[in-house]
């Protein structure tokens, strides 16, 4: 499909003064309905619809509605014209409320229809002056931005085989479609296509630039209140307000597209003028066209109009090709229109986006595993829509909103009804809903009563997610990780709950028991997360853990423990676990834009255990004197305590990030992220260490290109103290066969210690940059990887001695070197890498632990 031109405004209707049989005159008539596509039911926005030969009209919404007022005269007909389709003339009638649904009939455009001027090539030209005014359109460099904002999400399944009177959901989701066509207008349009999740949202929302902060105050949500909507929320999980077309490049789904207005629009576009509205004081609405040099390349092709006066946008319509190689997504589309709006700095109007939308078509057969298929066998779709409107817009107000302070960011939790009733939401919302919208409602209220639906959407959440969800209070597993196996604990039976927000919004409670067949030993976990405020982001966290190498400061603490990593453990190599009895308290504070304070008191023992008896973990008693003087006291000791306190400082420059699960997590920046950490351990008792540890981390994602991303993590250290080596600095290593990018991948845990270090971890992910090129792997979308994973570390001649009785690999003299290729994106779920450890291969970690091909597993869009 292609865009729609921008059209005029409604301009006012001169009345007319006829005699009393000629009703049109003294009447004023409301002309309203939707345009669709006619092949394929897709909505149409930017359409004009206008009476024919007359200055009276509009133009249709991002959801394909129109409506407008005009007094009619006789013989007035409907003119619906959209560049790429057929124009449509309607008879209109003598009814005072007159609804239609338009279906437009695609035509092939022809270039004829351009007018030449002696500019040779005019797209080009004018495209200069555009780009040339980004930065100033560009309302990123706004000193603030504020807007009331309404989202609305929508997850559908399209069946295109189903006939128009039936909607065929098949066994899954068969009750919804039974509902929704018992309730469905008649004038719905989307006859093939069942609704299976929708939600609304509205919020005031709040950017600036100085200091930075990205502030959203929820006033309201509505949903369908579903079991599967836990499932189908993270489809819609994007918001299409954020989508800014005047970056050079756009992000999406964690990669990055080439803007047609950026400032690398020509090395990347060509462009042709379409067609111009004329406006009053003799400017024009200009239409592009957008065309890529490379459908290789991550770029949109489609329409975007400009205004000629100001060269910024004023709406815009864009889609991705199947070449853009994003996984599960058959094709993507960005709407979005641009309205005045006040800047109060300069008292003058500039364009600014009113509405968005992001529509994804979703794969739902064998070929959404990139599996390219000769025949197809399902065609059914997901097609999820994410709409924002802006309403309220203020630009550059020196008044900030209360509710955004420094420092501020956006709270993304889970989309939970706020019980607001219907009156509220019809006062509240800034347009209406749709009939198709209101009648999801219905649907959702029938089946709330269908106690078999209610069966089978909760058996269909807890298979498909390996969670069970308790309404929006508790939450039960995941169930992967309820039996796994180790060769210390034997059989491991776990069960792991937590509180959602549901129970109390801020105050998330968390635990697991667990218990070991061979060492017949029960381990547990409990803890408590206190969100304070959230603007700026203020949250402590306590906990108690009695269990191996749990990290606590995540929520499923122990799933390297499950089935999956069971069977991808290594065999053959030396294999260890540290039990772990934990105290820890922390605090972290948000401070300005940029900054956020970490402070943590952690008292804990740790006792190394491992399955090679020729490997033991020891280190001088403290209480030892003689034998004589302290007869009950073993000479040597293997439980480590200590005592310490903790603080840090993380700098990121410009962070978007979100709060999930009561914790806040870093969407994107594109400047590196500095973290600067110092431990004080402090003697507590007798048995406890005094030592000071400093370590500055420096991570980054690097886009080279919009296909080349380059990952890199930089982290360097020093201990001051003699202390044992289970607290010295110990590099990630790993005792799985899965891939990790954290970790050094051939290198066991605890092999090394060292008490000033330095590590690098990298890899370069090309995107399909070579395999697009081959004509026999382009289908798979294979995307090429390189991996690079370096250790330096160096060892105190103090605290060589007090570990002298265990064999420490020490990387003093050389860096510990790991080099890597993959292919990923295999069936768009995993990976396969080949590392190599170029060096240290005399030690023990060593054994059976010098090469390998290592499994990655996550979903890659």
């Amino acid at each position: 499909m292609v865009s729609a031109c921008f059209s005029l405004s409604i301009l006012l209707a001169s009345l007319f003064f006829l005699d009393g049989n000629q009703i049109y005159s003294q009447t004023s008539s409301t002309i309203k309905g939707v345009v669709t596509d006619y092949q394929t039911g897709e909505l149409l926005s930017f359409v004009s619809v206008s009476i024919k030969n007359r200055s009276v009209g509009a133009e249709t919404n991002l959801s394909g509605k129109f409506e407008f007022k005009v007094h009619l005269k006789p013989g007035d007909s409907l003119r619906i014209s959209y560049v790429g389709y057929a124009t449509q003339t309607i008879p209109l009638s003598n009814k005072t409320v007159q609804t239609f649904n338009i279906q437009l009939k695609e035509e092939t455009y022809h270039l004829g229809e351009v007018v030449v001027t002696a500019d040779p090539n005019p797209g080009r030209t004018l495209m200069q002056k555009v780009i040339k005014q980004n930065v100033l359109n560009n309302l990123a460099n706004l000193n603030r931005f504020h807007a009331r904002r309404w989202e609305i999400k929508e997850v559908d399944v399209y069946d295109p085989k189903a006939s128009d009177d039936k909607i065929s959901g098949g066994i899954i989701f068969g009750d919804k479609s039974r509902v929704f066509a018992s309730v469905r207008k008649d004038y719905d349009t989307l006859k093939k296509h069942t609704p299976l999740f929708f939600a609304e949202k509205i919020s005031d929302y709040e950017i600036t630039k100085e200091p930075f902060s990205e502030s959203e105050q929820q006033i309201a949500v509505k949903t369908t209140g579903f079991e599967t909507d836990k499932l189908l929320e993270p489809l819609v999980k994007w918001n299409a307000g954020d989508i800014n077309l005047y970056s050079d490049w756009v992000l999406l789904f964690n990669k990055t597209f080439v803007s047609p207005v950026g400032r690398d629009a020509f090395s990347y576009y060509n462009f042709y003028i379409l067609d111009s509205v004329a406006l009053p004081k003799g400017h024009y609405n200009i239409t592009f066209q957008a065309i890529p040099k490379d459908w290789r390349d991550n770029v949109f092709s489609g329409y975007f109009t400009v205004n000629d006066s100001s060269f910024a946008l004023v709406s815009a319509d864009l889609r991705l090709s199947k070449s853009a190689n994003i996984n599960f997504v058959e094709a993507i589309r960005i709407q979005q229109k641009y309205s005045p709006a006040l800047d109060v700095s300069t008292g003058t109007h500039r364009y600014a986006l009113s509405e968005s939308i992001l529509s994804l078509q979703y794969l739902a057969n064998l070929e959404s595993l990139g599996i390219p298929l000769p025949i197809s066998f399902g065609d059914k779709v997901l097609i999820c829509t994410m709409k924002v409107k802006n309403s309220a817009v203020v630009l550059n107000s020196p008044e900030e909103a209360e509710f955004a302070k420094a420092g501020a960011l956006i709270t993304n939790r889970r989309l939970m009804d706020t019980g607001h009733d219907d009156n509220y939401w019809s006062s509240i919302r800034p347009d209406t809903l749709t009939g198709r919208e209101s009648s999801i409602y219905q649907m959702a209220d029938h089946l709330k009563t269908d106690i078999k639906a209610i069966a089978k959407e909760k058996l269909l959440s807890t298979a498909v997610s390996g969670v069970y969800y308790i309404g929006d209070k508790i939450y039960i597993g995941p169930l992967g990780s309820l039996v796994s196996y180790n060769r210390i604990e034997g059989f491991r039976f776990r069960l792991s709950v937590r509180t959602m927000e549901g129970i109390f919004s801020k105050t998330g409670i968390y635990g697991h028991l667990a218990y070991g067949l061979k060492d017949q030993k029960f381990k547990s976990n409990i803890g408590v997360r206190q969100i304070w405020q959230t603007q700026p982001y203020s949250r402590s966290q306590i906990a108690y853990t009695s269990d191996y190498d749990v990290v606590i400061e995540w929520y499923d603490q122990s799933d390297k423990d499950n089935f999956v990593n069971s069977i991808l453990r290594k065999r053959g190599v030396l294999y260890s676990k540290v039990y772990n009895k934990q105290f820890l308290v922390t605090h972290d504070q948000q401070i300005g834009a940029n900054f956020l304070l970490h402070f943590g008191m952690n008292y804990q023992t740790l006792d190394y255990e491992t399955t090679d008896p020729s490997i033991q973990f020891l280190y001088p008693n403290p209480l030892f004197k003689s034998n004589d003087l302290t007869p009950d006291e073993p000479v040597n000791k293997h439980i480590v305590p200590l005592t310490e306190f903790t603080v840090g400082l993380r700098f990121a420059w410009h962070e978007s990030a979100k709060i999930s699960n009561y914790t806040r997590l870093p969407l994107f920046t594109k400047y590196p992220v500095f973290i600067l950490s110092y431990t004080h351990g402090v003697k507590f008792n007798d048995y406890e260490f005094t030592y000071q540890k400093w370590s500055l981390n420096i991570n980054h994602t690097s886009h080279l290109t919009p296909k080349i991303e380059y990952i890199w993590g930089l982290e360097f250290g020093k201990i001051f103290g003699t202390i044992p080596s289970l607290i010295l600095h110990q590099p990630q290593g790993s005792d799985s066969w899965k891939m990790s990018n954290r970790a050094f991948n051939l290198m066991t845990p605890y092999e090394f210690a060292s008490d000033r270090y330095g590590e690098l971890h990298s890899r370069i992910n090309f995107g399909g940059l070579l395999f697009d090129r081959i004509p026999l792997l382009q289908k798979f979308q294979f995307r090429e990887l390189i991996h690079f994973n370096s250790f330096w570390g160096g060892l105190s001649e103090p605290n060589r001695q007090f570990n002298a009785a265990q064999n420490i690999t020490v990387a003093d003299q050389k860096p510990y070197l790991e080099l890597g290729i993959g292919i990923d994106n295999i069936f768009h779920l995993f990976s396969i890498n080949y590392i190599r450890r170029i060096n240290y291969l005399d030690s023990p970690g060593a054994k059976g632990n010098r090469n390998g091909i290592f499994l990655g597993f996550r979903v890659i869009y």
